[in-house]
């Protein structure tokens, strides 16, 4: 038999069962909020470069090399679009979105993470400042 979520808990929620959220979003609400922890890690010393960073997620979580790394490619869509869509996020579904204060400051300068610890800054690139990145 086959188990099903009983219908009345939308009721009791005071939600509906069925809510499309665009494919763009759910990869966003992910990728961005591993990057503002990343930052976090930066912030408190937790990793000491950017690049330490990039190493670990594509050795540790396999994220696509072809990328150069999470804080590479957050570096590639720009810090202030990540920044701002971070705050659209906290203001929908709670503070747990909240932008990182290293974030908030490398947004407000229009740096990336390589740039303001020192390394090369990354392109620019069409696709990724479009978020299809």
């Amino acid at each position: 038999k086959k188990r099903t979520l009983d219908p009345e808990i939308y009721t009791f929620l005071g939600v509906s069962g069925t809510r499309r959220i665009p494919q763009e979003h759910i990869q966003q609400r992910l990728i961005y909020l591993m990057i503002n922890e990343a930052a976090y890690c930066l912030e408190e010393g937790i990793a000491s470069r950017p690049r330490d960073v990039d190493v670990g997620v594509i050795f540790g979580l396999g994220f696509p090399p072809f990328r150069g790394g999470l804080l590479r490619y957050a570096d590639a869509v720009g810090i202030p679009a990540i920044h701002e869509k971070l705050s659209i996020f906290a203001r929908e579904f709670g503070s747990y979105f909240t932008p990182a204060p290293l974030l908030q400051r490398l947004a407000e300068k229009e740096h990336g993470f390589y740039e303001h610890f020192g390394g090369k800054p990354a392109r620019k690139r069409a696709a990724a400042k479009a978020g299809k990145g």
